[in-house]
């Protein structure tokens, strides 16, 4: 039980903060590219917060299909996957914070969310293809969606008559 509930927090730490903080950063490029284009944005119009909320939403979803994977039995194959793909968000998350806080002014640091992205997305879509596995073996063992089962082989039948 407790193994589960450290799952589940650990799905809604890790997904939801690392999508918003690597969608801000998006949102922050992207309003950087269009100031230096010249066009004058709406300054309600920020969208880093917009990116970062839209991280948020997408990674409490993931965090939702994950948990679902995650508490499945032992013997099934999609817990041992989406063990791992919480174990990568949470080191990248504990990975964001310590690089901050130890090389808190270096110019490098600038391009720890895109990485940070990156691994999100990546696991973001392990996630999607996961959840799918989960609901295809459970359609599959429920015996739903079965396809008819095919008919059994004719004899092979001779191309000519024999006289």
């Amino acid at each position: 039980m407790l193994a589960k509930l450290a799952r589940v927090i650990l799905a809604f730490a890790t997904f939801p903060l690392v999508g918003a903080y690597g969608l801000r950063w998006v949102g922050s490029f992207v309003s950087q590219i269009i100031g230096v284009t010249g066009v004058v944005a709406h300054p309600a119009l920020a969208l880093d917060i917009i990116g970062g909320l839209v991280g948020l939403l997408l990674g409490l979803i993931l965090a939702v299909q994950i948990v679902g994977c995650c508490v499945q039995p032992e013997t099934s194959p999609v817990r041992p996957v989406g063990d791992t793909i919480l174990i990568i968000l949470g080191l990248t998350l504990v990975l964001d914070v310590a690089l901050a806080k130890v090389f808190g002014g270096m110019e490098w640091l600038r391009w720890l969310p895109a990485g940070s992205l990156v691994v999100w997305a990546g696991a973001a879509a392990a996630t999607a293809s996961l959840h799918r596995l989960r609901r295809s073996r459970r359609m599959a063992s429920s015996g739903d969606d079965l396809p008819p089962p095919y008919p059994p082989p004719l004899p092979p039948s001779e191309p000519y008559p024999r006289p």
